[in-house]
């Protein structure tokens, strides 16, 4: 979803004019996904991040 999202927004930065909210909605998005691929990689449960060991 995240991925699909990022894409959106990239399409839409690349047609209009940047404004603020845009950028920062861009650079939401690429944190966001940042996180989740560094959480993807984190082998060990701490905190709120929690690794099911079944998956």
């Amino acid at each position: 979803m995240l991925r699909e999202l990022h894409e959106d927004v990239q399409a839409f930065y690349r047609d209009c004019q940047p404004t603020r909210e845009l950028i920062e909605l861009r650079n939401a998005v690429q944190t966001a996904l940042l996180v989740v691929h560094a959480a993807a990689l984190n082998p060990e449960s701490k905190g709120c991040h929690w690794v099911n060991a079944d998956d």
